[in-house]
């Protein structure tokens, strides 16, 4: 997959077992920060029963009045679904024409769970709009180890922030934590497989993830222009898109001496649980 990679989780819970759902978690990287915890679940019904086609779709948005440069006006749908099921995400096309009722599946009520908005993901602004139109990733709403919620991977579109949230997150309709790994397990694995790194005793530079060295004071420079830098957004959204490397942008530590020693000593970060769903076993270094 161009620019991402697949990573098939094994079953973790009678949601996978009971109704014959083949899931995987497709994971791609986000082309800003080239992180890959962004991705989707995608799954197929064995039994006929679980997942169900739309009955319909209904337009939440267009970028038709839009006053800016775009090669063509993109539109977001929202699934209606059929009595007893939820609809899990929205749509996004390029044509006015409703989407075909074969691209998604809505999932069966008692296989759902409540979800909320998470991250802001984009808008007509440079932030979350309350008045105005918000797309935001979504995450089940309860949340941690023994939670049953799964979180999909979709997004709902909004006009308003104080709009409810008529999509759903995946559920494990019961708690299995029997496949799991035990701590010692973890520690063998991470002994035997992970990577041992090493840094010269006068190393400056020590690695950091890239938004936690945009939010602390990293500087975007461009020629002609060295006596006023501009601070970078933490998602990398301000930085100069496509084009090649001509030299007239770079980044830089930030201008106070104390700072920019504070930043060379970069920050290890680790990543945060997610819920009881995950199997698998990462370690990142940037």
């Amino acid at each position: 997959m161009k620019g991402g990679r697949v990573t098939l989780e094994p079953p973790s819970s009678s949601l996978h077992r009971c109704h014959k759902a083949s899931l995987c978690w497709v994971a791609t990287a986000n082309p800003t920060t080239g992180c890959s915890m962004d991705g989707i679940l995608a799954g197929k019904d064995e039994t006929g029963e679980a997942l169900k086609k739309p009955i319909d779709y209904t337009l939440v948005w267009s970028s038709g009045s839009l006053q800016i440069k775009q090669e063509g006006v993109g539109y977001i749908w929202l699934p209606t679904p059929p009595d007893g099921y939820k609809a899990l995400g929205c749509v996004v096309t390029t044509s006015p024409e409703k989407p075909s009722l074969e691209k998604v599946r809505c999932a069966r009520s008692d296989l759902t769970d409540d979800c909320q908005a998470d991250k802001w993901i984009w808008g007509q602004g440079k932030e979350s709009d309350p008045n105005g139109f918000n797309v935001f990733s979504l995450r089940p709403s309860s949340r941690g180890a023994q939670a049953m919620g799964v979180s999909v991977g979709t997004f709902v579109a909004q006009e308003t922030t104080s709009a409810s949230i008529s999509l759903a997150c995946l559920k494990n309709i019961e708690s299995d934590l029997s496949c799991m790994p035990t701590l010692d397990q973890v520690q063998t694995i991470f002994q035997a497989y992970s990577p041992r790194i090493y840094f010269h005793p006068d190393e400056e530079y020590l690695p950091s993830s890239a938004s936690w060295y945009f939010t602390n004071g990293a500087l975007l420079y461009k020629k002609d222009e060295e006596s006023a830098p501009a601070p970078i957004e933490p998602t990398g959204s301000s930085l100069p898109q496509g084009g090649s490397n001509d030299g007239l942008y770079w980044l830089d530590l930030p201008m106070e001496e104390a700072e920019r020693e504070r930043v060379k000593r970069g920050r290890f970060t680790i990543l945060p649980g997610l819920s009881a769903n995950k199997t698998n076993a990462r370690g990142h270094i940037y």
